[in-house]
């Protein structure tokens, strides 16, 4: 049972990057003086945001399988992963700024925040049309 939860709990985040994506993009491309780097920048941030979910199911999944001690151990080194994982994208942006809008990169990693934040909404949406007989 709690594996079915953590894996709908996946999947609505996954959703809810989605679906901030397609309206940053779409808001970005209407407002972006510049709209070529702002479209690479938010698209680098949006699939970086994206593989962070992924290496952070990963670690829960892995770290439930450790002990106590061992499990805290790993994943404060993931985290430490994903915020490298961060921080090199955010470098790559302002090393290149004729390609990569930095702030739409920063934004677009803060998707999966966001998604964290509307994962209750979307998954009471997808529970009361789709998930009924499952």
């Amino acid at each position: 049972m709690q594996e079915k939860q953590i894996n709908e709990t996946f999947k609505d985040l996954e959703i809810g990057i989605a679906c901030y994506g397609v309206i940053y993009v779409i808001l970005g491309i209407i407002i972006a003086p510049n709209k070529l780097p702002f479209l690479f920048g938010a698209l680098l941030g949006l699939v970086i945001a994206y593989l962070l979910s992924i290496h952070l199911y990963v670690t829960i999944h892995k770290s439930v399988e450790m002990d106590e001690k061992r499990a805290t151990n790993y994943t404060r080194a993931m985290a430490g992963v994903r915020i490298t994982i961060m921080i090199v994208a955010i470098v790559l942006a302002l090393t290149f700024p004729d390609i990569f809008n930095s702030i739409a990169v920063l934004l677009g990693i803060l998707g999966l925040k966001i998604a964290a934040y509307i994962e209750p909404i979307i998954s009471n949406i997808l529970n009361k049309n789709l998930r009924k007989g499952r």
